[in-house]
């Protein structure tokens, strides 16, 4: 009981400090749109690295990573010609590129070894420990107005030098984590990223709001991700039965959730005249925003809640069936958001873009998990 208690309860921590360092981020206000761009470039990048975690095995104490060698070749080939790109710009630009792909990188990999290995209480307390460091570090830069991109790029360092928490090794080898598995990750994660990117270079009007509105429905997604850990995990780590009664009971649950926040979101002038009075504005501008937007809220993080049923599904399919024709479903889950958000003007169009690709991948995954069970 005692566990269940602790997990929850940093897992909540968790997501508040993560709203407040959105309210400090949108606080450096001349330079979050270059932070958005450079971000949201640097999670594509990473979206190819997405089913990593099938990829490592243990010996002893040692975790091993397979991959493929031309896998390694096209990222670095990747990571130098935008590094480049950004040099021009500017140094800062550069570092704050190259830290962003190696912290993104690094987070990722050991999010895998906690995966493949269920080491829930682990993932919980490092997500914790590198969420305190962030907003910490981005407070004490915001009330002695220290650089942006100076103060970003430490927090980066940071958390790269986190990869020493397990004796990691890289095992190179024709069957490990190959361009096709980044291929497919990539059409597969690019449903959550290449919007924001999309705004930021053709609807500037509405970039920063839409960011912003996007990472608080994305609080959410951190939410499922912690509520249906477990099975997750479990899957990741080899278990095929899941109780599926559970995992509905979890639906229901953060589909009330979900409701329950929309309708706080849309009574949030109590609480906005609070904060203000006690002169907290960072956390109020970012509330007013939301509840303005409280709809698109609600659109994105019901996708997310889809997404997470539809994922518990893709990784028993990954992990156990034939992981190559889930490239087509995400490949025309991909081309459908393209298209529907070169249709998109406005926050509103692009969250029903968003929720449609996510129903739209959910009946997808659905049927073919249904199709290999019954082989």
């Amino acid at each position: 009981m005692y566990k269940i208690f602790e997990f929850y309860l940093l897992s909540f921590a968790v997501i508040i400090l993560q709203l407040l360092f959105l309210s400090l981020l949108k606080e450096f206000s001349l330079d979050f749109i270059k932070y958005i761009e450079i971000s949201t470039l640097s999670q594509i990048i990473i979206s190819g690295f997405g089913t990593m975690q099938f990829y490592f095995t243990k010996e002893k104490k040692k975790f091993l990573l397979s991959l493929n060698s031309y896998f390694i070749s096209f990222i670095l080939f990747t990571v130098f010609l935008l590094s480049l790109f950004y040099l021009y710009q500017s140094i800062k630009y550069f570092l704050l590129f190259i830290t962003s792909v190696g912290a993104m990188i690094v987070v990722l990999i050991n999010a895998g070894i906690f995966a493949r290995f269920n080491f829930q209480r682990i993932n919980t307390y490092y997500a914790f420990i590198i969420i305190i460091i962030k907003f910490s570090i981005l407070y004490y830069a915001y009330w002695y107005k220290l650089d942006f991109f100076n103060t970003l790029i430490v927090i980066n360092v940071i958390i790269i030098i986190s990869i020493f928490m397990f004796n990691l090794k890289l095992n190179l080898n024709e069957s490990g984590f190959s361009f096709m598995s980044l291929v497919n990750n990539f059409f597969g994660s690019g449903v959550t990223t290449v919007d924001k990117l999309y705004c930021n270079k053709f609807l500037q009007n509405i970039a920063v709001n839409y960011f912003i509105i996007y990472r608080i429905a994305s609080f959410f997604q951190y939410l499922t991700e912690v509520i249906f850990r477990k099975e997750r995990f479990e899957i990741t780590s080899g278990k095929k039965v899941i109780n599926y009664a559970i995992v509905f009971f979890k639906f229901i649950f953060c589909l009330f959730l979900i409701l329950l926040v929309y309708f706080f979101l849309q009574n949030l002038s109590f609480i906005e005249n609070i904060l203000t009075h006690y002169k907290f504005n960072l956390a109020s501008s970012v509330l007013q925003i939301a509840q303005h937007y409280s709809l698109s809220i609600f659109l994105i993080s019901l996708g997310f809640l889809i997404n997470s049923i539809a994922g518990l599904k893709y990784d028993y399919i990954y992990n156990y069936y034939s992981k190559k024709k889930l490239i087509y479903i995400n490949l025309l889950n991909f081309l459908l958001f393209l298209f529907l958000i070169f249709l998109s003007t406005s926050i509103i169009q692009l969250s029903y873009s968003f929720l449609i690709v996510q129903i739209f991948n959910y009946v997808l995954v659905s049927g073919y998990y249904y199709r290999v069970k019954n082989l």
